[in-house]
C-alpha cells in the first residue's frame, strides 16, 4: 500500500455546449414531396406523350 499520496477529484478540459438543434421542417418535406410527385407526374405524362407521338410518326399518320 503506498502512503502519503491524496486522491483528487478528476480534471476536465472546457467544453462547448451543443444548444437547441430546433424542430423539425415538415412544411418544407412536404413542399418537397409534393415536388417530387408533380415531377414524376409530368415527366410520366411526356413520355407517354413521346411514345404516341412516335407511334403515328411510323405508320405516317402525322399531317407533316
Amino acid at each position: 500500500m503506498i502512503n502519503g499520496q491524496q486522491v483528487n477529484m478528476p480534471q476536465f478540459g472546457g467544453y462547448n455546449t451543443a444548444g437547441n438543434a430546433g424542430g423539425v421542417d415538415y412544411t418544407g418535406a412536404a413542399q418537397d414531396q409534393g415536388n417530387f410527385d408533380q415531377a414524376g407526374s409530368q415527366s410520366f405524362w411526356s413520355g407517354l406523350g413521346q411514345l404516341g407521338a412516335a407511334g403515328l410518326n411510323a405508320y405516317g399518320m402525322r399531317g407533316s
